[in-house]
């Protein structure tokens, strides 16, 4: 259960009181001190955030007053403002605030949010397709480890999305110049991070978590295999084999500009074998074959 400000509620000490009387107890002993009011251990209960607050639970909580009461909203990060100062100064004052509101924000993002912003900023179709074919890519990891394929499949949706404005790899280019529209529009800083991880030459920040690591060792990888494709006589991805996807790789003069040893030393990082990292990548791309334009002529 989460409340509208993003808090675990079974991490409130309020909300835990209802069972736990040492905690209610505690908490009435906090509103004496801290806000004057002679609470009675028994009164300390939570009915909910939409519940009454007659007794002493939160009675002037400002995000209740505002997502709630005023808006009529279910989670503050349904709020066409959201984040607006309330919840970055609310944040800024703990750490326990600040995983809060990045909660809301990953509440926030769903795949139609991650594809209208790759439409607004990009309009080069083949760039379309290859972070289409990136979004295929991590969801097919995300299934395998058991991770939010939700989660990482936006991620490889939008790692690219302002590359078509910003071709530039550079400090003040892509992907920094990405990652600072994202943040203005309230995403997570996972992603945030997950999109400048890709390009750590640049940026600064080296893949840590999992899901970076996937997105480093997928990225440039699907490019090849568009190429691998491409060069068929039916162009198409369905046709394509491991065995000529390992044929082609060992010819340095075939898609020279793809750095085969980043993608090796990508795929050691989540400990799978370069033929199996292949075969994982070419058949989630096969999956939307059409959507990448490569289902055949």
């Amino acid at each position: 259960m989460i409340a509208v400000c993003g808090l675990f509620c079974a991490e409130c000490d309020i909300y835990k009181a209802v069972s736990d009387r040492v905690t209610a107890q505690r908490v009435a002993d906090w509103f004496k001190t801290e806000r004057g009011v002679d609470a009675a251990a028994e009164h300390v209960r939570c009915d909910g955030c939409k519940g009454g607050r007659e007794k002493h639970w939160s009675p002037d909580c400002w995000i209740l007053k505002c997502c709630v009461d005023s808006r009529g909203l279910e989670y503050c990060c349904a709020c066409a403002d959201f984040p607006c100062q309330g919840p970055r100064d609310w944040a800024a004052n703990s750490p326990r605030y600040a995983e809060a509101v990045e909660r809301l924000k990953r509440m926030d993002i769903n795949r139609q949010k991650a594809w209208e912003l790759v439409s607004e900023f990009t309009e080069n179709q083949n760039l379309v397709r290859h972070m289409l074919a990136v979004e295929a890519a991590m969801r097919a990891y995300a299934h395998r480890y058991g991770e939010d394929e939700e989660l990482w499949g936006i991620v490889g949706l939008v790692h690219d999305f302002d590359y078509d404005q910003n071709p530039d790899l550079s400090v003040e280019g892509h992907p920094v110049t990405g990652a600072q529209i994202l943040r203005e529009r309230g995403w997570p800083e996972e992603v945030v991070r997950a999109v400048l991880s890709h390009a750590s030459e640049y940026t600064g920040v080296s893949p840590e978590t999992r899901m970076e690591k996937t997105l480093c060792a997928v990225d440039d990888l699907t490019g090849f295999l568009v190429a691998v494709a491409l060069v068929r006589p039916s162009k198409s991805i369905l046709d394509v084999k491991p065995k000529s996807v390992r044929k082609k790789w060992k010819d340095r003069a075939f898609a020279a500009a793809v750095n085969r040893q980043h993608i090796e030393e990508a795929a050691k990082e989540l400990d799978v074998e370069l033929n199996e990292h292949i075969e994982i990548v070419l058949d989630a791309m096969k999956e939307i074959a059409p959507d990448l334009g490569l289902a055949g002529e």
